[in-house]
């Protein structure tokens, strides 16, 4: 099989909920032939992996209609990716 695109689903979760809507999607993702698909937790996601996906879901719970504090901007920063 030839491999056209590689792609990276990240989450958080709180209860464990997001995590399981993010397995949903790599579950439909890996369907797509040609397309290889991992799955990460934010806390524990390779960044160089990041960087290297040819495309990037990003899933995570919301409060007041706000992202976690471990994917706001100033915490993506500081792992230098931006």
């Amino acid at each position: 099989m030839t491999i056209y695109g590689e792609g990276l689903v990240v989450y958080d979760t709180k209860y464990g909920y997001t995590k399981l809507v993010a397995e949903k999607i790599v579950e439909g993702m890996r369907e797509v032939e040609g397309i290889e698909t991992a799955i990460a937790d934010v806390k524990e996601v390779n960044f160089e992996e990041v960087a290297s996906s040819d495309v990037v879901v990003i899933g995570s719970p919301n409060h007041v209609g706000k992202p976690p504090v471990v994917l706001t901007r100033s915490s993506i920063n500081s792992a230098n990716l931006i």
